[in-house]
């Protein structure tokens, strides 16, 4: 699989079977850096960005997203859990993104609670996760708090974020460098 997924990179428009769209969400939290860095992660992106997903596969990374806080993955673990955290989290970055993108074939295509649960994740995160890898010499990079950032960023650009949450936000900014 991982030779197939490599050549989709080099195209132009993607598209995904549901097989590829699985192996993509088993591996977001993958050992090896290539596979996540440079095919998961790629291809993910890519396909929520440009659309390359049915509705249904957006869907279906959606729920594994939510239904297996994949955000605070063992939370309580560091390293390689926090592998899995810190892609979900620019993963979740983009579910936010295309969802309030008006250009998107996913705007608005999450429901209420779906689209709170990834509000409320930004205003808690930085008060649950604990490793501060930013490269680790087997695993390449992790940075799970510049992913944060990213997702920050988008979920802050939504359509339908209430800004006047925002302080919360600030509130786990405030608690991670208090805690540095």
């Amino acid at each position: 699989m991982k030779e197939s997924m490599l050549q989709k990179i080099k195209l132009e428009q993607v598209n995904f079977t549901d097989i590829e769209t699985e192996w993509l969400m088993n591996n977001i939290g993958n050992e090896d850096p290539l596979i996540r860095d440079e095919i998961v992660f790629i291809l993910l992106a890519n396909g929520i960005i440009e659309g390359g997903f049915t509705k249904n596969q957006f869907e279906y990374i959606k729920n594994r997203s939510i239904d297996e806080n994949l955000m605070f993955y063992q939370i309580e673990k560091g390293l390689p859990s926090t592998l899995t955290r810190s892609f979900s989290t620019l993963l979740n970055g983009f579910i936010i993104q295309a969802d309030g993108l008006k250009t998107s074939i996913y705007y608005h295509s999450l429901n209420n609670l779906e689209r709170n649960y990834f509000f409320h994740a930004a205003e808690n995160y930085l008060f649950e996760e604990k490793d501060m890898t930013s490269f680790s010499t087997k695993y390449g990079w992790v940075h799970s708090f510049g992913h944060f950032g990213d997702y920050i960023f988008k979920v802050i650009n939504h359509d339908l974020y209430n800004i006047n949450d925002f302080p919360k936000i600030l509130n786990g900014i405030y608690f991670l460098f208090k805690n540095l």
